[in-house]
């Protein structure tokens, strides 16, 4: 798993001014501990249950396969979830219940109490509370792909500009050529009305 600064704005999931990490920990980076109350850790760890319900609220992708304590080995996860509090959304990797009672992990006291005051994901107040958020993190996910087909548009130049070329940079950069791929790298070029692929 990677690490992220707590209270960072960037994590592997979402990113923006709206978002704040807690919990990517790694066994190369120091993280506060120190005793974190009961209550909290119950509703934690049902948070770490339900962050299927939260990912699928907030719009968020799939993760790719499981990933193993760094610290200990001993536990597995791969999935994250949101906590909403005003205008911030907290992200935390499902594995952060395991963070906090065998490693005692302390989170951020921002963190602490933006979950005892959240609603539980798979509720419907827990939708319209993250109902921005998933506003926001379609625009972020829309960004990333426009940076990617900007890539892949200077790649296909960079090769002569042929046809041939953007089919190349579509499996590069996308792995598949679709019509649609294809034709948004098409659009991406330079003078994009003038200066189209040959063949």
């Amino acid at each position: 798993m990677s690490w992220y600064p707590d209270l960072g704005t960037v994590t592997m999931i979402d990113a923006g001014e709206h978002v704040r990490a807690v919990g990517w920990l790694s066994d190369t980076q120091p993280f506060a501990v120190g005793d974190a109350p009961g209550e909290f850790l119950t509703l934690l760890q049902e948070f770490g249950r339900r962050w299927s319900d939260s990912a699928r609220a907030l719009g968020w992708a799939s993760s790719m396969g499981y990933h193993d304590c760094e610290l200990c080995g001993g536990s597995m996860a791969s999935g994250n979830f949101g906590v909403p509090w005003g205008n911030l959304l907290f992200v935390a990797p499902e594995m952060i219940p395991h963070y906090v009672e065998v490693h005692r992990y302390r989170p951020p006291a921002q963190f602490i109490t933006a979950l005892m005051e959240s609603p539980l994901p798979g509720t419907d107040e827990y939708r319209v509370a993250v109902a921005r958020f998933r506003r926001l993190h379609k625009q972020y996910r829309e960004r990333q792909q426009q940076a990617q087909v900007d890539h892949a548009a200077m790649w296909a130049r960079e090769q002569g500009g042929t046809e041939e070329s953007v089919r190349e940079a579509a499996l590069r950069y996308f792995g598949g050529c679709s019509p649609e791929i294809c034709e948004r790298i098409r659009q991406a070029f330079p003078d994009a009305g003038t200066d189209r692929p040959h063949k």
